[in-house]
């Protein structure tokens, strides 16, 4: 909780297009703040950065970035930012990759889930955007901080009949026992991010902006 990241994205519906505000935590990439409404003002903004304080363990300074939207640059945003002890930071001028963090949770959700839906009614996408980020999207990332974690914790381990690391070690890893099969696992995970994207490209099937979120 000392870097978060926030932006506006729109989602479209029968009634109208629904804007949906977020604050992301760049630690886990968890989203720790969000409000949604059929109009953006600089009150959805608050709302959303409101909801991540909350969820603050303490009240150490952290710094948040935007774009340099009429709702973050509002005095009244500025004014409760300061008020929280939260440092605002802004995208240069036409700078719009400082923020691609957001950019990128804004492509998964559509990607995974808002283009392959029609919405009727703004309380119906309200309701399927809190099931994307609340059940399917924090717990996913959850669950990559803790295997990361365990990998850790594995390769940090003595060897019983060695004294050395497993990360040291020389002779063949039996994948057998549980923590060596998470290690592999996380391995596998990590290697599988760094190429699907690149695969994707190559294949032409998507576009730089459509991979931001892997």
């Amino acid at each position: 909780n000392t870097k978060w990241v926030t932006d506006i994205t729109y989602i479209h519906t029968a009634e109208g297009w629904l804007s949906l505000c977020t604050v992301l935590n760049l630690f886990n990439h968890q989203i720790v703040g969000w409000s949604m409404f059929d109009i953006h003002d600089r009150h959805m903004v608050i709302k959303a950065v409101l909801m991540a304080c909350w969820q603050r363990p303490d009240w150490e300074p952290l710094v948040l970035h935007s774009d340099r939207g009429t709702q973050f640059t509002s005095g009244e945003h500025q004014r409760f930012l300061a008020d929280h002890n939260i440092l605002s930071s802004m995208s240069a001028v036409g700078h719009c990759a400082d923020n691609a963090a957001a950019e990128g949770f804004f492509g998964m959700i559509k990607r995974e889930r808002a283009r392959r839906r029609r919405y009727l009614t703004l309380a119906e996408a309200r309701s399927d955007v809190f099931d994307y980020i609340e059940r399917f999207h924090n717990p996913r990332m959850q669950r990559r901080i803790e295997v990361g974690d365990r990998a850790f914790t594995a390769l940090s381990q003595l060897s019983a009949k060695r004294g050395r690391t497993p990360a040291s070690s020389s002779r063949i890893v039996d994948v057998s026992n549980p923590s060596l099969a998470d290690v592999c696992i996380s391995v596998l995970y990590v290697i599988a991010d760094a190429m699907v994207p690149t695969f994707l490209l190559r294949s032409g099937k998507c576009s730089t902006l459509d991979i931001v979120g892997f």
